[in-house]
């Protein structure tokens, strides 16, 4: 299923422009408000080097640094969290592509 046709117009966000590229990201259609401070519940769905993405069930993923998990030092996020685990988030703010979050201590 084609997302873009021939001659729409878009709002995009300007990454980076070099000599002979400009690299842009699509903002979403629905961009939908998140509020500093809101408590959500988010499922790993992926890690990468610097920390793991979550599903927040809104319209772009949430990124939760290595840094945001734990206050003590920790390598990578595979060392305390697994696919599929199901975590509690302080959100901390949002840019066009994801949701900033802070890992809040288990009960």
């Amino acid at each position: 299923e084609d997302v873009l046709s021939i001659g729409q117009e878009i709002e995009v966000h300007v990454e980076r422009q070099g000599q002979s590229l400009i690299r842009v990201t699509m903002l979403p259609y629905d961009f939908e408000a998140m509020d500093f401070g809101q408590t959500l519940e988010g499922t790993v769905t992926s890690f990468i080097s610097h920390g793991a993405m979550l599903d927040v069930g809104r319209d772009r993923p949430a990124f939760l640094h290595v840094r945001k998990i734990q206050q003590e030092w920790l390598r990578s996020a595979e060392d305390v969290l697994s696919m599929g685990q199901v975590v509690k988030v302080h959100v901390d703010g949002q840019d066009h592509s994801e949701i900033k979050v802070t890992m809040l201590p288990v009960d």
